[in-house]
C-alpha cells in the first residue's frame, strides 16, 4: 500500500512539474529567412527552365544554400550575443536544433547528390523535401507542444503527395515548382512571421 501511495505521489509531482514547465517559444526568424531564399530560388529555377538553362540552375542553388547556412549561423550567433535567445541548454531545445539540422542535411543530400546519381528526377526534389519538412515540423511541434507547428507537418505531407501527383504529368512538372514556392510562403514564411510575433509578445511579458 505504501509503495502504491509513493508512486501515486511521484506521478502527481511529475505531472505538476510538466505542466508548470515553460513552453519553448520559437522566434521563427530562421523559418522566414530560409523560406524567402527558397521562394526566390524556386522562381529563378522555374524561369531558368523555361529559358533552357541547365547546369546554371545547379550552381545557383549551391550559392543560395551556402548563403542560407552562412546567414543561419550568423543569425544564431547574433541572437545569442544580443540575448534575443539563450543558448540551447534544455533537452527540448537541443532536440529542436538537432532535428532542424538533421533535416537540413537530408534535404541538401536530396537536392544536390540525388540528381547527380541519375536515378532521382530533379522534379522529385520538391515533393521529397516537402515530406522531410513535414517530419521536421511535426516533430518540433510535438516537442514544443505547439499545435500550429504540428499541423503544419500534416499540411506539408499533404503538399508532398500533391506535388508527387503533379510530377506524373510531364507537362505539369515545371508548374510544380511554382506550387512548391506557394507552399513555402503559406507553410513556412507566413507561419514564421506568426511565430516571431508570438515570440516578441512572450519576450515582452
Amino acid at each position: 500500500m505504501e509503495d502504491t501511495q509513493v508512486q501515486s505521489e511521484l506521478s502527481y509531482i511529475k505531472s505538476v512539474m510538466e505542466k508548470s514547465r515553460p513552453a519553448i517559444v520559437i522566434n521563427g526568424r530562421h523559418f522566414i529567412m530560409w523560406g524567402i531564399l527558397t521562394f526566390f530560388g524556386l522562381l529563378n529555377t522555374y524561369f531558368a527552365i523555361l529559358s533552357g538553362a541547365g547546369a546554371q540552375i545547379y550552381y545557383a542553388w549551391m550559392i543560395i544554400v551556402a548563403f542560407g547556412w552562412i546567414c543561419s549561423i550568423g543569425l544564431t550567433w547574433y541572437e545569442k550575443k544580443k540575448g534575443i535567445t539563450k543558448a540551447a541548454k534544455a533537452i527540448d531545445e537541443n532536440l529542436v536544433h538537432r532535428i532542424s539540422t538533421s533535416c537540413g542535411i537530408a534535404m541538401i543530400i536530396l537536392g544536390f547528390v540525388g540528381p547527380l546519381s541519375g536515378v532521382f528526377s530533379p522534379y522529385a526534389i520538391g515533393p521529397s523535401m516537402s515530406a522531410i519538412l513535414g517530419v521536421m515540423y511535426f516533430m518540433i511541434g510535438s516537442i514544443v507542444k505547439n499545435r500550429m507547428i504540428t499541423n503544419l507537418g500534416y499540411a506539408w505531407w499533404i503538399g508532398s503527395a500533391g506535388l508527387f501527383a503533379m510530377t506524373i504529368d510531364k507537362s505539369l512538372r515545371p508548374e510544380s515548382l511554382l506550387v512548391y514556392a506557394i507552399l513555402i510562403v503559406c507553410l513556412q514564411v507566413i507561419p514564421g512571421f506568426i511565430l516571431n510575433k508570438k515570440f516578441q509578445l512572450a519576450k515582452a511579458n
